[in-house]
């Protein structure tokens, strides 16, 4: 029942706050830009949603949001963890709009606050608005949709790769990538952290901040590559069934990447 335009609205309040709080001022450079709004106008266009739907960069950990009211953000280190790879780009943004166009950011908006609050900021409430000022980036940042959002975001995802004539392999291609980075930092953090356990207590944190920093950049750079003979380390991880995902808000599982092959296939 709330109207798009209020629905914007509290848009523009969750990106305001995560530009304070979580999101910096983006570093790509023009051409890197251009190419991912490219493949947005383009996959707005075959979604019927070009007049909707928003891009907006920040530079953060590799990351895509859907912000209530049509916003989608992608991040820096999406754009290089997928090295500028159109095909990742576009499975991801398609996912992100399916979850544009079920709402799913609102919904999950109104399970996680005081429904009230909201919509008492919809309609004009000073308290309403301050609350979700602060609470809004908040939940939006560690946001965790259901598997079934998943799902229907997904399957929203491969219809409109395949309208615009893609596939949905890219999609299965894109969550490989994820997984491969996540299996990265597993691996190289707890080779770190036994080589830490070796050298002793006497451990200057900035320059343990700086190495994790240093870890989590190489996983970003071809993080394929650095799985390459590791592969009884890498059944391991998989045998525990974990789940991963970009900053943990889009679990990938064994289950999604099926999915998006089986849907390749039809």
């Amino acid at each position: 029942r709330i109207p798009r335009d209020a629905e914007k609205s509290l848009g523009t309040i969750a990106l305001q706050g995560l530009d304070r709080w979580l999101l910096k001022t983006s570093r790509l450079e023009a051409g890197e830009v251009g190419a991912v709004r490219s493949v947005f106008e383009t996959l707005a266009a075959s979604a019927g949603l070009a007049d909707t739907v928003v891009l907006q960069f920040g530079d953060a950990a590799p990351n895509a949001l859907a912000l209530p009211g049509g916003t989608v953000v992608v991040t820096d280190g999406l754009v290089r963890l997928f090295r500028s790879d159109e095909r990742l780009l576009a499975a991801v943004i398609a996912h992100e709009m399916g979850h544009i166009q079920h709402r799913h950011s609102l919904r999950r908006l109104l399970e996680g606050s005081a429904s009230a609050l909201i919509v008492g900021a919809l309609v004009g409430d000073v308290s309403g608005v301050s609350a979700l000022t602060v609470n809004a980036p908040i939940i939006l940042s560690s946001l965790h949709y259901t598997r079934e959002a998943e799902r229907e975001a997904d399957q929203y995802a491969f219809a409109l790769l395949r309208k615009s004539g893609r596939s949905p392999n890219d999609f299965a291609d894109a969550m490989r990538r994820f997984e491969a980075m996540e299996f990265c930092l597993a691996l190289r953090v707890t080779a770190h952290d036994e080589a830490l356990k070796q050298s002793g207590p006497n451990v200057d944190h900035r320059d343990e901040r700086a190495a994790r920093e240093r870890i989590t950049d190489s996983c970003m750079d071809r993080p394929d590559k650095a799985l390459e003979g590791r592969d009884g380390e890498l059944a391991e991880l998989r045998h525990t069934d974990r789940e991963t995902g970009y900053m943990h808000t889009h679990p990938v599982t064994r289950e999604r990447i099926a999915a998006a092959e089986a849907a390749a296939s039809q």
